[in-house]
């Protein structure tokens, strides 16, 4: 069963308030999110998953847009915290390649910067890392989280500060 608590707090996040270039349609991220919560079926993890890239940023360039300052902590729950297993498949390939391969796509926003942008991605998903070593030691993981921490111990080795600490 799905927490309605959660999809409430999705629906009132007012999307419209991310700036971004101009393929960024609000409208898409509510159906987005909600779908990844409600994945029931290993059939439908890749429409999913595409779904929601597309949603909060342009999947075939690689790109995310600054609605991901309001996303990330909603994927961080489903990979975490789901009961569907498939929801935690899904969201985990999304954080992997938002970590790993995406880059950040401002477009006309005037409230963030590329760099901060992806700061806050890096930032927010390593302050998670424990939660996900947590997975690993109790048996749970599958190998994308494996190659999230890995991709985590490339970060620390950057001349770029994105720990926090």
């Amino acid at each position: 069963m799905v927490n309605q608590s959660l999809l409430k707090a999705i629906r009132s996040c007012d999307w419209r308030s991310f700036e971004g270039p101009e393929l960024y349609e609000p409208s898409e991220v509510v159906p987005a999110l909600e779908s990844l919560f409600h994945l029931e079926r290993e059939e439908d993890i890749d429409k999913t998953y595409n779904r929601v890239l597309w949603a909060i940023g342009n999947n075939h360039a690689g790109t995310y847009y600054p609605a991901i300052r309001g996303a990330l902590e909603f994927l961080l729950i489903a990979a975490l915290d789901s009961e569907s297993r498939f929801s935690r498949e899904c969201a985990t390939n999304i954080l992997f390649d938002l970590y790993s391969c995406f880059i950040p796509e401002v477009g006309s926003s005037q409230d963030i910067t590329d760099i901060a942008l992806e700061s806050f991605v890096v930032r927010t998903i390593n302050s998670r890392r424990r939660d996900f070593e947590r997975i690993v030691q109790d048996g749970g993981a599958d190998t994308v989280i494996a190659d999230l921490l890995d991709c985590m111990e490339g970060v620390a080795g950057l001349t770029v500060d994105y720990t926090g600490t």
